[in-house]
């Protein structure tokens, strides 16, 4: 079974992506946290992948990124925002799988089929 981790503060937005992930993959487990800081509750547990919200509550996606490469998380990170044209240009430099609009499903699906997961 594929195992997801979805970092998301809007719970509108959660759903809506738990239920298009529930389309292509089907059978999955996915695991929501609202804040970076309820990350350190999930370090020890194996993700396919884990798809973030640029700008959380509590940090923003260069910390986001830091915080994940620093607890050596290996799985890959997708990142998404509602506003891309406002990332810092220093998110460039790190490692990330892609970074996506909200709500761009075609977009989504393709960056799924990148890290190597089986998409419907």
């Amino acid at each position: 079974m594929i195992k997801v981790l979805l970092i998301e503060d809007n719970l509108c937005d959660a759903m809506l992506l738990r239920r298009q992930l529930g389309k292509w993959l089907g059978d999955f487990e996915c695991v929501l946290i609202e804040r970076l800081k309820d990350l350190s509750q999930h370090w020890q547990d194996d993700f396919d992948v884990i798809i973030t919200d640029a700008h959380l509550p509590d940090a923003e996606l260069t910390e986001i990124v830091l915080v994940l490469k620093n607890q050596a998380i290996s799985c890959p990170y997708i990142i998404i925002s509602g506003a891309i044209e406002n990332l810092p240009l220093k998110t460039l430099a790190l490692d990330y799988q892609a970074v996506l609009m909200k709500g761009e499903w075609q977009d989504l699906k393709c960056a799924l089929e990148d890290v190597g997961l089986q998409v419907n």
